[in-house]
């Protein structure tokens, strides 16, 4: 490994894979709204996947870490409601006529609130997840993290000035 590379790794960069790793169960709704059949639900993007035999997880390991997200995604119903909500609500005082500036400040606090509690709550998972794992796979999950770093950062600067979308475009 790059030396430069090792300065980065740290447990941070860790919790931030396994960030994506779990974002499959908690980023649907519960109860299959949004998805379903083979490789959804809270094992599809985790141990469904190359990650998982990357990692050389262990039977034991794959169970637990699916009774985790399992049981994380059960209990993220009220925070995917209050989510959604609050998204609705920020668009409609967006929307109102007239502009009322305080009504889309207070959704926006609202939505700013839902989305700091999802956050979390999944960094809570995350923290679980991660001590399943081996100190070794730890390393692993890292170093593949920093790749993922690298390949979004490349991507980033390939895509900067390639087409427009802002409010700018408009004719």
């Amino acid at each position: 490994m790059r030396p430069t590379m090792q300065r980065f790794l740290t447990p941070a960069a860790a919790v931030l894979l396994l960030t994506l790793l779990a974002l499959p169960a908690l980023a649907r709704p519960p109860h299959g709204r949004g998805g379903g059949g083979p490789g959804h639900g809270a094992m599809g993007g985790f141990l469904g996947g190359m990650i998982a035999d990357h990692l050389e997880l262990s039977e034991a390991q794959r169970e637990e870490i699916r009774g985790l997200l399992d049981a994380a995604h059960e209990n993220s119903a009220s925070l995917w409601s209050e989510l959604q909500e609050s998204r609705d609500a920020l668009m409609d005082a967006s929307a109102a006529e007239p502009f009322d500036e305080a009504s889309v400040r207070a959704a926006a606090a609202r939505l700013a609130d839902a989305e700091a509690e999802v956050a979390i709550h999944r960094a809570g998972v995350i923290a679980q997840v991660r001590g399943v794992l081996t100190p070794e796979q730890q390393v692993q999950a890292e170093a593949f993290h920093e790749r993922m770093r690298e390949r979004r950062e490349e991507f980033r600067g390939h895509h900067r000035g390639h087409g427009g979308g802002g409010w700018g475009d408009v004719d």
